[in-house]
């Protein structure tokens, strides 16, 4: 149970969790889901992409984002 398998590479789940705040600064821990099957080089530019994403928004200052393979 709990296993799932996806062709895309990013999948759900996905959590967002606000790490800390320090004024206005916004710190989020971001997970993601991937395709197992996706090289460590894929998953790495995911990641940057999905921390370019949120770094738009207002008062995000940093996000650290997490890999997890659920193939």
């Amino acid at each position: 149970t709990g296993v799932q398998t996806c062709a895309l590479p990013i999948c759900f789940p996905v959590t967002i969790r606000i790490r800390r705040t320090h004024g206005n600064n916004v710190f989020l821990d971001v997970t993601i889901g991937v395709n197992g099957r996706m090289s460590v080089r894929e998953s790495h530019h995911l990641t940057e992409r999905v921390e370019q994403d949120l770094m738009g928004f207002e008062n995000i200052y940093h996000v650290y984002v997490h890999v997890e393979p659920l193939v």
